[in-house]
C-alpha cells in the first residue's frame, strides 16, 4: 500500500450481529498486521459495523497511531452508534457518507432518505478529512447513470456547505 502512496486501509471487525463476544482471535489478528501498518505508515481505519463492543475493545487495546475510526453514517443510524463518535470521535480519520430508510443498509446518496445530516456534519467536521460517499445507485430515483452522479456532486457540495457553516 505505501508503495502506491496509499496510507489508510478500512477494516470492517464483524459482519453480523449474530456472532459471539470479542474473541481472543480479534486482539490476535490485530497483533499480528499492526506491525504491517507500521511498517507501510498505515492507519487502519475501524469502521463501526456491527458491534459496538468489538471497536470499544480494539481501540482500548491498541492505542497506537496505527488504530483509527472510520465512521459509517449509515451504520451509524441503523445500530445508534452515534454515541461512537463521542468516545472515540478524536481517533477519526475516515468517514463513510450514506443515507437509508432506517430499515436497512441501503447506501443511498445523502439526503434521498432518513437521516438528519445536520448534527452527523457537526461531528463530521474537521476540514482536513475527506469526505467519502459510499454510495450505490438507486435505479428507482435515479434510472440514468449521469443523473446519478450529477446528483452525487450536488449532494456532496450541499455537505461541503453544512461543514462551512458549521466552521463559520
Amino acid at each position: 500500500m505505501a508503495d502506491a502512496d496509499l496510507h489508510q486501509l478500512v477494516i470492517h471487525l464483524c459482519e453480523r450481529g449474530d456472532i459471539p463476544d470479542a474473541p481472543k482471535e480479534l486482539l490476535y489478528s490485530m497483533e499480528d498486521i499492526l506491525p504491517y501498518a507500521e511498517a507501510n505508515r498505515t492507519v487502519l481505519a475501524i469502521e463501526n459495523t456491527w458491534r459496538d463492543d468489538y471497536l470499544d475493545l480494539v481501540f482500548q487495546e491498541f492505542p497506537v497511531k496505527e488504530v483509527g475510526f472510520c465512521y459509517d453514517t449509515s451504520h451509524g443510524q441503523l445500530r445508534s452508534h452515534q454515541g461512537m463518535l463521542e468516545r472515540w470521535g478524536h481517533l477519526l480519520v475516515a468517514n463513510h457518507i450514506s443515507d437509508n430508510d432506517l430499515v436497512e443498509d441501503r447506501h443511498w446518496l445523502p439526503f434521498d432518505g432518513e437521516i438528519d445530516f445536520a448534527p452527523l456534519m457537526k461531528r463530521l467536521s474537521p476540514a482536513d478529512m475527506p469526505y467519502t460517499l459510499e454510495v450505490v445507485t438507486n435505479q428507482k430515483l435515479y434510472p440514468k447513470s449521469e443523473d446519478f452522479l450529477s446528483a452525487a456532486y450536488e449532494k456532496a457540495l450541499k455537505l461541503r456547505e453544512m461543514v462551512r457553516e458549521i466552521e463559520g
